[in-house]
């Protein structure tokens, strides 16, 4: 069995604009499963969230929206009913350094409950994952 293979650090350059994506795959059989497909296919059942160190992004602002569905995140991509998704976001970092701060994204998995206002809590987490970040 391989072991899940997970970056638990993450390196950004101050003031610059970063679009974030997902290579999601489960190779635990043979052949490996394309995860992120599948979210793509289940999109209105789907949500990333996230939280980060409070003003390491110049866009979005703030903390992240697990804590709070209303804050901003600069989502690009959104299901049938113009929900968000979170397969593609943008980020903007701050022009000040960081380090050893956090980068926390957690997938929820929302079947029949999935609205403009259903949160971070609401449904099953298919993962919750904290990587340190540091911002040059």
């Amino acid at each position: 069995m391989d072991d899940l293979e997970i970056i638990d650090e993450i390196n950004l350059t101050a003031g610059t604009t970063y679009t974030l994506t997902f290579e999601i795959e489960n190779n635990l059989d043979s052949p490996g499963e394309d995860i992120g497909e599948e979210i793509a296919e289940e999109d209105d059942e789907h949500q990333f969230f996230f939280s980060f160190t409070e003003d390491a992004f110049s866009d979005p602002t703030g903390n992240g929206n697990i804590d709070n569905t209303s804050d901003p995140v600069n989502y690009a991509d959104s299901d049938d009913n113009n929900n968000p998704v979170g397969l593609l976001t943008t980020w903007t970092t701050s022009s000040d350094a960081l380090s050893d701060g956090t980068f926390t994204v957690r997938l929820q998995h929302q079947p029949d409950i999935k609205s403009s206002s259903t949160g971070a809590n609401d449904g099953d987490t298919d993962f919750d994952l904290t990587f340190v970040l540091n911002i040059q």
